[in-house]
């Protein structure tokens, strides 16, 4: 594996480069990897479970925003 310091053409580089590789940071360093693959498989019962109570909760959390009384309620029931 080769290494690199203070290599300014790629410090701060991210992102996928023509389609094929992948620059990431890692710990401070910039890593240049492969594309990862996407998976064809259908979501699980427990992945779709958990994608039911994540958006049970973030439209809970949007009515509690958008209600003045409610989001006072709660705030002052976590301090």
């Amino acid at each position: 594996m080769a290494h690199s310091t203070d290599n300014v053409i790629l410090q701060g580089a991210h992102g996928t480069f023509a389609k094929q590789l992948v620059f990431r940071q890692r710990f401070g360093q910039s890593i240049l990897c492969k594309r990862p693959k996407k998976s064809n498989l259908s979501p699980t019962d427990a992945q779709l479970s958990v994608r039911a109570r994540f958006l049970a909760a973030s439209v809970y959390a949007k009515s509690v925003r958008a209600n003045p009384e409610l989001l006072v309620l709660l705030v002052k029931g976590l301090q």
